[in-house]
């Protein structure tokens, strides 16, 4: 791609906010499956995830698009590519 797409640098990264922004801009909804005691086995403890943008930000790299853009944005160049 020519434009290069970064989310927010300031927002928190817990998987539900994505979840749902992702699902709005799709129309569509979100379903929080949780799992059993037997499942909880293979799947990760971590339960929020958040980004650190230090890095980035020591690199000269500022945000261009919030979350919610920023995902609308990637949805919309995915949909492209598919429908090529």
């Amino acid at each position: 791609f020519d434009e290069k797409i970064v989310m927010s640098e300031t927002e928190d990264g817990e998987k539900e906010a994505y979840a749902k922004i992702v699902a709005d801009c799709s129309n569509t909804k979100v379903i929080f499956d949780l799992p059993n005691e037997v499942e909880k086995q293979g799947f990760s403890k971590a339960t929020k995830a958040r980004m650190d943008g230090t890095k980035l930000k020591s690199l000269g790299w500022t945000m261009k698009y919030d979350m919610e853009e920023g995902i609308s944005r990637t949805l919309k160049i995915l949909k492209e590519m598919l429908n090529k």
